[in-house]
């Protein structure tokens, strides 16, 4: 084999990212709600993006919540299918797709059995989105999910949260069981969402369930931890120093050993600049970088190939300079191979 020589002067050289939960596809598919652009479009300019902020692999995160748009049955098995043909084609970065299924949407259970079955699928999240419970327990902020999510408002966004809650009523995470047991037959590891009380995480356990996602308090964060779940809080969470539904503050989780992930939700720029947001606040270099690399691969469980600079693994890594207290990618090697590279220049025009 060739050797590649890279120069790292003066730059950090760390592991690749790797990014378990990124709603990104969908604001590139669907910028805006039937606005919607072909998958071979979005996706070659979103790995553009992710691989310019570090990220190596990202787990895709397709929200089966029904309905229409982008988060409907019939797009998600689109999008799942173009992920996969741009898989096997050249790209830029590893793909993965992390389907979450929405309890609530019993019509699109069997598109996730055959996804599941037809090997489609990396990762599986369960989720109930419905309002007076989880991140909605005020109805004014599920209201404002649907006119983001949706574009809907007013009285259609008024008949919405009435739907929500009458098909919550009439649903149970008991009816999940095959679905999980299918996930984990097939080796695939399961997240909960939005855990919000100690008796929901024992419920999604008892599912399989590994991994807790973006709990809404401390107290649900730190049980998660006792039940030796893994934890993911948001990047842009740690960035801005809160969260922006006002629920669990992730610096103040991390600081307290409640969360061990960190993957960029809805803003991927945050990944890198949330590791560094660690180092200020007095966390070790290595330790930070492990939430966004070692830790995720070992809840994914692809630690043996990825998640660390080591001999025998997988040669994913970012060199990274760090200008004005900022951290910035100067370059990304996926499998021994630059893949992205960019050099600042100080200009006098």
């Amino acid at each position: 084999m060739d050797e590649t020589h890279i120069d790292a002067t003066g730059l950090f050289v760390l592991p690749g990212m790797i990014d378990i939960h990124t709603d990104a596809i969908e604001k590139e598919v669907q910028p805006r709600p039937g606005a919607q652009f072909a998958m071979d479009i979005a996706f070659r300019e979103l790995e553009r993006r992710m691989v310019s902020n570090g990220i190596t692999m990202a787990y895709h995160s397709l929200s089966m919540s029904g309905g229409e748009g982008i988060r409907g049955n019939r797009l998600i098995e689109e999008v799942v299918q173009g992920l996969r043909a741009a898989r096997e084609s050249r790209t830029l970065m590893r793909h993965r797709v992390h389907l979450r299924y929405e309890l609530s949407n019993t019509s699109g259970r069997p598109l996730a059995n055959a996804l599941i079955r037809e090997g489609m699928v990396d990762l599986l999240s369960l989720m109930d989105h419905s309002p007076g419970q989880g991140q909605f327990k005020n109805t004014g902020n599920y209201a404002n999910y649907v006119l983001k999510t949706y574009g809907a408002e007013g009285v259609l966004a008024l008949t919405k949260v009435q739907e929500m809650e009458r098909l919550r009523a009439d649903r149970t995470w008991d009816e999940l069981e095959p679905l999980a047991r299918q996930a984990l037959a097939a080796n695939i590891r399961i997240a909960s969402h939005d855990d919000d009380v100690c008796e929901k995480i024992d419920i999604m356990q008892s599912l399989g369930v590994t991994i807790s996602e973006f709990p809404i308090n401390l107290q649900a964060a730190h049980y998660a931890m006792s039940k030796q779940m893994y934890v993911s809080v948001g990047a842009p969470n740690v960035v801005r120093g809160g969260s922006h539904t006002q629920n669990l503050n992730a610096r103040e989780a991390i600081q307290v050993g409640a969360a061990n992930i960190i993957c960029s939700d809805y803003h991927p720029p945050s990944m890198l600049a949330a590791v560094f947001q660690l180092v200020q606040d007095g966390t070790y270099l290595s330790e930070a970088v492990n939430f966004v690399t070692l830790h995720p691969a070992q809840a994914a469980g692809i630690d043996e190939q990825y998640g660390s600079i080591q001999v025998g693994k997988r040669a994913d890594f970012i060199l990274v300079e760090r200008y004005d207290d900022l951290p910035v990618v100067r370059s990304t090697i996926i499998d021994g191979e630059v893949v992205y590279e960019a050099n600042y220049q100080l200009l006098h025009e």
